[in-house]
């Protein structure tokens, strides 16, 4: 088929996907994501020191990201946005209390801080952070204990059934049952990253918005939940 040719089946797929699903990935990721959004809004009004917010704005957007994939069936985008999720916001909750690795950052565009030395950061700088998080995590509603791994062998095509296949350029467009695997994939990134910010931040559970604090009580028992909000 010639260039023009395949432009324009790809046009007629994408129109006909996003036709068809109309608003329903749309509220279906942003159901999926709105624990994680009531965690957002929280950082920026309670915890934020206004050092590198932009990076809470990006993890925003790339939720938005996620729905407009899927509502045109493009399912590796999606994944991707799922991932950098996990990247910026763990390197937000560093940076906002390093400013001056920020600042460094900032001119440089250099030693942006990887996810696995963030998450080091959390358990080498708070003795309860692993306890807390392992009594949400054994709690957890998510199929896996951390969905970044799973996302990784999509994003490095480290697996054959997450690389991609030669085809027409309308075979981009995947099922709508592989987008609907995504809804549930993001419903556990927000999970997971809920989770994390729960455990670093449990001091401040005193400050915590009603339904964070809610959804938190909804999964541990009465001994768990004084466990994890003891000092």
């Amino acid at each position: 088929m010639k260039p023009d040719a395949s432009a324009a089946q790809l046009h007629k797929t994408l129109n006909v996907r996003a036709t068809t699903t109309k608003g329903h990935f749309v509220s279906e990721v942003s159901s999926a994501a709105h624990p994680l959004l009531v965690w957002l809004q929280f950082l920026r009004t309670t915890i934020s020191r206004k050092i590198a917010d932009r990076l809470l704005d990006a993890v925003q957007a790339s939720m938005i990201e996620v729905a407009a994939s899927l509502t045109l069936g493009l399912v590796r985008p999606a994944i991707f946005s799922m991932r950098v999720q996990h990247e910026l916001l763990l390197a937000w909750v560093y940076y906002n209390d390093h400013h001056v690795e920020w600042g460094h950052r900032e001119r440089t565009n250099e030693e942006f801080i990887t996810r696995a030395v963030a998450i080091k950061f959390l358990r080498d700088n708070d003795r309860r952070f692993d306890e807390r998080f392992k009594l949400l995590q054994s709690k957890k509603k998510r199929p896996m204990d951390d969905p970044y791994g799973l996302l990784s062998i999509h994003v490095h095509t480290t697996s054959h059934y997450a690389a991609p296949s030669v085809g027409p350029l309308e075979s981009v467009v995947k099922s709508l049952s592989d987008c609907e695997e995504c809804v549930e994939l993001q419903k556990s990134v927000a999970e997971y990253l809920c989770d994390v910010l729960a455990a670093w931040y449990a001091s401040r559970w005193h400050d915590f918005p009603t339904e964070i604090s809610n959804a938190i009580k909804s999964r541990l028992n009465t001994k768990d939940l004084k466990d994890f909000a003891k000092a």
